[in-house]
């Protein structure tokens, strides 16, 4: 198996997780997010960028039959601050893999691509693998293409595929630092005693899902139909607000939120439907909202 973004949040507990099962796990990746810390010592490291590395050649040393494709950039605001850079990392590197993949041992590719994103402002909640694609960020326009560029090439090159949607993606070595993962960024914020920066009024509805029941998916997503895409969420809408309640509660912090304007290539809400995921796939969430924030915020306490 090889792990692309394998040093990143979801990537390393994916390989983590592969390792446990006995399956060889080789990880691509170019530390640019990533944190050598969490890089399994089982696992062999191919430091290497998606956008202008050899793949070809990490491909043919490691001779995987399944490609976890994780490594990309996943911020909204960074994708509207530099869409160049975004595209470069979601798109040209994408392409560049499935490229890479052409006539060698590989036989699937599982894409982690985005729930929230990619439908962007829709009418009817949950949205269903058959709503349709609105993405309103140029974050979403380059997962989405990311999407069709591999449903194309897996249909050139005669590998198969699946694609996991995530709804808000938390949990333990997530970035509080980064520009993406407000569970993670609130903690770490009110952790270190500050205040904590909401954009809009806090009443933006999310879906969030604990990084266990994400690696979870992508197990079982191994055996899926080709060309099966799956929403892996809670199927449960909480507000920005609520979120922020919750966290401060557990740090026990005292400070307050200070409302920003919001952010135009922000979705208002979002909730996936994840009832094809539980049917097909016969995955089941397991770690509840409130359990989810307290292991994160332990974890962050810890490190």
């Amino acid at each position: 198996m090889i792990v692309t973004g394998g040093a990143g949040f979801i990537g390393s507990h994916i390989v983590d997780r592969l390792i446990i099962e006995g399956y060889e796990v080789a990880i691509l990746d170019n530390i640019s997010s990533g944190n050598r810390l969490n890089i399994n010592d089982k696992a062999k490291l191919y430091e290497i960028d998606l956008y202008n590395g050899d793949i070809g050649s990490a491909i043919q040393d490691f001779q995987p039959n399944l490609v976890f494709h994780l490594a990309a950039q996943s911020s909204v605001s960074v994708s509207e601050l530099n869409p160049t850079e975004d595209a470069s990392n979601n798109i040209l590197g994408s392409l560049n893999l499935y490229k890479a993949c052409k006539n060698t041992s590989v036989e699937k590719i599982i894409l982690s691509s985005t729930g929230g994103a990619i439908y962007g402002d829709q009418n009817e909640f949950p949205c269903s693998e058959n709503s349709s694609l609105n993405p309103i960020s140029p974050y979403g326009v380059s997962k989405l293409t990311s999407e069709k560029y591999l449903e194309v090439f897996a249909g050139l090159y005669g590998y198969q595929y699946t694609i996991l949607r995530y709804g808000n993606v938390y949990g333990p070595r997530q970035n509080p630092s980064g520009e993406a993962g407000v569970i993670s960024i609130f903690a770490g914020l009110l952790l270190k005693g500050d205040s904590v920066k909401i954009f809009g009024d806090g009443s933006q509805l999310r879906d969030y899902i604990y990084i266990s029941d994400v690696v979870d998916a992508n197990l079982l997503a191994m055996n899926a139909p080709n060309k099966s895409i799956y929403n892996i969420s809670s199927n449960k809408a909480t507000s920005v607000i609520e979120i922020f309640t919750l966290i401060k509660s557990l740090t026990k912090s005292t400070n307050n939120p200070i409302f920003m304007p919001r952010r135009k290539s922000d979705v208002d809400k979002i909730v996936l439907n994840n009832a094809k995921a539980l049917k097909e796939l016969k995955w089941i969430p397991k770690v509840s909202l409130e359990d989810g924030i307290a292991s994160t915020v332990d974890y962050l306490n810890e490190n």
